[in-house]
């Protein structure tokens, strides 16, 4: 099976993780290592593996000439440099990047349960997703159509997106066009996320 690079926003994902308190490695099988890889589709071991990575940084102070140590093998130093004295900001920037991931997930699903015509924000389907996660028809909507320009069946018969979805879009895209029963897992997990929170707030 194909190995996905990590993206900065996934690495921000386990960063955010990894300054959780107490901070610093958590346990293989923590809940939250396995929510985090369940949530953006990849394994426990995975996500712990990429934790590593930030455990010979911490508790560093952040090293303010990094330009000049940087290499191309090295992609984790400049945003620990940006967040480690400002948790907060990686907290928000962290969440906002979840959130992104689970809607985009989830709509990729529908995406291959609908054609065209029917990607549409009065489509009972687009609106029950939007009502799950909280977003606008015409947001989820306007997902599909970045989706329609990412596949390959659909080259040349619809306008190439260039809005500022499209590179989560492709990210998504390209992590499960062709795996979609691990697709299918992670929309059921994303999907009990919601409902779990909804019954809360319904308590």
């Amino acid at each position: 099976m194909k190995a996905f690079k990590w993206t900065k926003e996934e690495s921000i994902l386990v960063l955010d993780l990894y300054f959780k308190k107490p901070a610093g490695m958590k346990k293989k099988d923590s809940p939250q290592i396995f929510d985090l890889a369940n949530t953006i589709g990849r394994t426990p071991n995975a996500v712990y593996r990429k934790m590593y990575d930030f455990l010979r940084w911490y508790p560093t102070i952040p090293l303010l000439f990094y330009d000049e140590i940087e290499d191309e093998n090295d992609p984790f130093q400049p945003f620990w440099n940006e967040y480690f004295l400002d948790p907060k900001k990686l907290n928000r920037d962290a969440k906002a990047i979840l959130s992104d991931i689970r809607v985009y997930t989830l709509t990729l699903y529908l995406y291959f349960h609908l054609v065209p015509n029917t990607m549409a924000p009065k489509v009972p389907e687009v609106v029950a997703l939007a009502k799950l996660v909280k977003r606008s028809p015409t947001f989820i909507v306007e997902i599909l159509y970045n989706y329609l320009s990412c596949d390959p069946f659909m080259r040349g018969k619809v306008t190439q997106a260039s809005t500022t979805l499209q590179k989560t879009c492709r990210l998504i895209w390209e992590r499960y066009d062709k795996n979609i029963s691990k697709l299918a897992t992670t929309a059921e997990y994303i999907t009990s996320y919601y409902q779990a929170k909804k019954k809360v707030s319904d308590d």
